[in-house]
């Protein structure tokens, strides 16, 4: 028919079909490619990234091993298969003194050779060929000499370049010796294959010196314990042995004789203990000095007549020469500077043979006016500013002598000359070092000048305050006056002592004075009698180391009471707790003073004498006491009124009870002195 459209031809159609499922099939594959693409960027930049990040820690990683290298305190050397130094660190170039175009692939024997003494040279070549051989690591220590011999000056025909045992290396001073730890490894790739080698020089001579002064103190302390049983055993058996004999003797002069012995034995035995404790307080810092007036040339006297005796016992001649300059009066420590005097004066005697010759000479060597207040007020001997002086001891003898190298060891604690000394003389081998830190706190100083076989002689200084000596013999006189027939007759003293014996001793002492002792055997029994009876007591004298309660709990409970005296009695500590800190605690307890053991009678006769005047108290006080307190008005009973502020009759200082201040009076008040 006309006018219609023809159809397509049916094959027509069927290419087009193909044509449009060809295309959705290209699309497809273009879309897969395209995110193929995609993930391919995605790991391709993730891969960059992790390479970086890869690269920058390794950077890091190098830098840090760069710089602990750098640092390092050990000398690191790498070797390549043939021998040569292919890596080393700065430190070795620094100990080693050599130069980096010295070193640098230079073969690692001949670098040592000229870096090391021949014996450490062949050690560590015999290492090295030990680890090539076996493909081990090898560890040893060795003591190295180092020496320098340029490389790049090396002469023709020098036997100091050719020859490495040659030059410093020979040195045999320890100081300039190093102890090592060398560690010496193969080292092996991935495949298991030898690169090369690796060397480590660990410098241990610090440790190692430190271990052998650690292990001769040790040694020393050993030897001196040993030394100590020996110093302590012998006066014990002359104690044990001469109290045997006494006890049998049959005559009064054998008596005498075994127990004057035993009172020789018993002083040198304490003198060992002084010893011990001097040194304990040295070495913990505690040790020191305390000051007073006294007189000097009496001071020299004494230790003079003690030496003279044991230097005729030796048969020596024994001189003293002081100077006529020094002042009579000294203020400064008498005892400690008598124990400088006598524990030098005592070796010189000691190591001096028959016939020999022992002086001791004294000189001024300086006088220097200060022109200022001094504590010469404050010790109560005149008011005027006091000259320093200083003053130089020499100790001279003619005995063994000291060579220089025992010198350097003569003022260490635990030592003596030789060890051989303490079997030969005896002795602590301490009193050199005491006697070096007494003078050192005396502002002084110590040496020796010695040969052997000619004698030695010490010299030593200190300064010290000069004092009126007349204003200083007043004040003796009226501390003096009541320690001569003392009558204590009406008094009575509380007694707390857990040791039979120490009671015993100390109611022996005190008999000749008519004192009236009361026992307790520990704190709390004196707690209860005290508690009793408070008005019947005068003072009390309180050990510390006691059983059920100890002597410093034993006053905090009797300060706590109620009683009015019991806030003011004396509470003197006796015990041989007798360090500083143990002062403070006895103090701090609320204790007034301290006594030490063993006992010195004088000392504890001057305590009671301080502390049993009349006790000042004022009206209100006294009207507290009781009505019956004011019977002793006046009585000025034993060692009197007025001993307690010296120049003042008819007053008394009250011991009071540690950190109070009594009130001053005001204007019409009366003071009631009570006695206790």
């Amino acid at each position: 028919m006309h006018g219609e459209q023809e159809k397509p031809p049916d094959d027509l159609l069927e290419q087009l079909k193909v044509l449009k499922q060809a295309n959705r099939k290209a699309e497809r594959e273009i879309g897969r490619l395209q995110k193929a693409i995609k993930q391919e960027k995605t790991i391709a930049t993730a891969r960059a990234n992790q390479q970086v990040a890869r690269t920058q820690a390794q950077r890091e990683s190098a830098r840090y091993l760069n710089l602990l290298l750098a640092n390092s305190r050990s000398s690191i050397l790498l070797l390549d298969r043939g021998g040569r130094l292919s890596y080393f660190t700065e430190y070795f170039l620094r100990v080693s003194g050599l130069s980096k175009e010295e070193v640098s692939m230079r073969p690692v024997r001949e670098v040592l050779a000229r870096f090391l003494d021949e014996d450490a040279y062949h050690a560590i070549e015999q290492i090295l060929d030990e680890a090539a051989q076996k493909s081990e690591t090898f560890v040893r220590e060795l003591w190295v000499s180092r020496r320098v011999v340029n490389l790049s000056e090396e002469v023709e025909g020098d036997d100091a370049a050719a020859d490495p045992a040659a030059g410093p290396g020979d040195d045999d001073d320890d100081e300039q010796r190093q102890k090592y730890v060398i560690n010496v490894s193969p080292m092996f790739n991935e495949a298991g294959e030898n690169e090369g080698m690796l060397l480590l020089f660990h410098d241990v001579t610090d440790l190692e010196r430190a271990r052998e002064e650690a292990e001769s103190a040790n040694r020393a302390k050993s030897g001196f314990l040993s030394n100590m049983s020996h110093e302590i055993r012998t006066p014990l058996n002359a104690i044990i042995g001469m109290t045997t004999i006494g006890l049998n003797a049959a005559t009064v002069e054998r008596k005498d004789y075994a127990f004057t012995k035993v009172k020789d034995a018993s002083t040198h035995l304490l003198g060992v203990i002084n010893d011990v404790l001097d040194m304990s307080k040295i070495e913990a810092n505690k040790f020191e000095l305390a000051f007073a007036y006294y007189r000097f040339r009496d001071m020299i006297q004494r230790v003079g007549d003690l030496m003279r005796f044991r230097a005729n016992e030796r048969d020596q001649r024994f001189t003293i020469r002081v100077d006529e300059r020094i002042p009579a009066l000294i203020f400064g420590d008498e005892q400690r500077l008598s124990q400088v005097l006598v524990n030098l004066l005592s070796n010189a005697i000691k190591f001096t043979p028959e016939k020999g010759l022992v002086s001791l000479e004294v000189d001024l060597l300086e006088v220097c006016d200060e022109g200022q207040s001094t504590d010469t007020a404050q010790h109560g001997v005149g008011d005027a500013p006091s000259p320093t002086c200083t003053l130089g001891f020499k100790i001279i003898d003619t005995g063994i002598g000291i060579t220089p190298e025992q010198q350097t060891r003569l003022f260490q604690a635990f030592s003596q000359a030789e060890s051989s000394t303490s079997r030969t003389y005896g002795g602590t081998g301490l009193g050199l070092v005491i006697s070096k830190n007494i003078v050192e706190l005396m502002g002084g100083s110590i040496e020796v000048q010695s040969q052997i076989g000619k004698g030695s002689t010490f010299c030593f200084t200190i300064r010290a305050k000069a004092g009126d000596e007349a204003l200083f013999e007043a004040e003796r006189s009226l501390a003096d006056d009541g320690l001569v027939n003392m009558d204590l007759s009406s008094y009575r003293v509380l007694l707390a002592e857990d040791v039979a014996t120490n009671r015993e001793i100390v109611t022996a002492l005190l008999e000749p004075t008519g004192l009236s002792l009361h026992n307790a055997e520990n704190g709390l029994e004196a707690v209860e009698s005290f508690q009793a009876d408070p008005e019947s007591f005068d003072l009390i004298f309180m050990d510390v180391q006691m059983p059920r309660m100890d002597g410093l709990e034993a006053t905090r409970r009797i300060r706590a009471l109620e009683s009015f005296w019991a806030k003011k009695i004396p509470i003197i500590a006796m015990t041989a707790n007798v360090f500083k800190e143990d002062v403070e605690r006895c103090l701090a307890a609320g204790m007034n003073d301290h006594v030490g053991k063993p006992l010195d009678i004088r000392e504890v006769l001057r305590k009671l004498q301080e502390y049993l005047p009349l006790v000042e108290l004022s009206s209100e006080d006294a009207a507290g006491a009781g009505a019956g307190a004011g019977a002793g008005v006046g009585a000025g009973v034993g060692v009197g009124a007025g001993v307690g502020v010296p120049g003042v009759p008819g007053e008394a200082a009250a011991p009071g009870v540690p950190g109070e201040t009594p009130a001053a009076s005001a204007p019409g008040d009366s003071a009631v002195p009570v006695q206790r």
